[in-house]
C-alpha cells in the first residue's frame, strides 16, 4: 500500500459533486492563542479533522482491508483515539481507501509534539499497513499582547 495524502485540519466538508473541502489545514504546528491571564492553562480543546488516502499497489487487494485504527503519539505517549470497519470497496471504480475522521473536542493536554497514524488490518486482525502524518505537529501556545 502507498500513502497518497495524510492531512490534519480543522474541518472536512462534503461539497456538491461529491467533493471534499478541507478547512484550516495544519502544516507544522497547532497554535493556541491565549491572553496573559490564561497562559499555561491546559488542557485546551479544538475540533480536528484527519484525511488519509491510501492506494493499493499491484499485487494488493482492497478486499483484504477490513478495519482501521487511529492512534496518536503525544509527547511519546501512544494511544488509540478511533477506528472502524472499512466499507466493502467498489472494485470497478475504487483504487484506494479514503479515511475521514472528525474529533469534535480533541483534548490537547500540554505543549509538545503530536504525531497521528492510521493502521489498517485484515479480517483476522493482522496489520496490513501503517500510515503516519509526514511530520509531528508542534502544539504551542502564543500569548496575545494586551491592548490598552
Amino acid at each position: 500500500m502507498k500513502l497518497i495524502n495524510f492531512i490534519i485540519c480543522d474541518d472536512i466538508r462534503q461539497e456538491l459533486g461529491n467533493k471534499l473541502s478541507l478547512m484550516g489545514v495544519y502544516s507544522d504546528s497547532i497554535n493556541f492563542q491565549s491572553v496573559a491571564e490564561k497562559d499555561g492553562q491546559w488542557p485546551k480543546t479544538k475540533r480536528i479533522g484527519i484525511y488519509v488516502l491510501i492506494e493499493t499497489e499491484e499485487k494488493e487487494n482492497l478486499r483484504d482491508i477490513q478495519s482501521f485504527e487511529i492512534e496518536i503519539d503525544y509527547n511519546g505517549e501512544v494511544q488509540k483515539i478511533g477506528g472502524s470497519d472499512v466499507p466493502p470497496p467498489n472494485l470497478k471504480t475504487q483504487k484506494g481507501v479514503a479515511i475521514q475522521a472528525i474529533f469534535e473536542r480533541f483534548k490537547f493536554k500540554e505543549p509538545g509534539t503530536i504525531l497521528f497514524s492510521i493502521q489498517f488490518f485484515d479480517k483476522k486482525g493482522g496489520k496490513l499497513f501503517k500510515a503516519e502524518s509526514p511530520n509531528p505537529l508542534k502544539v504551542e501556545e502564543t500569548i496575545l499582547p494586551v491592548k490598552n
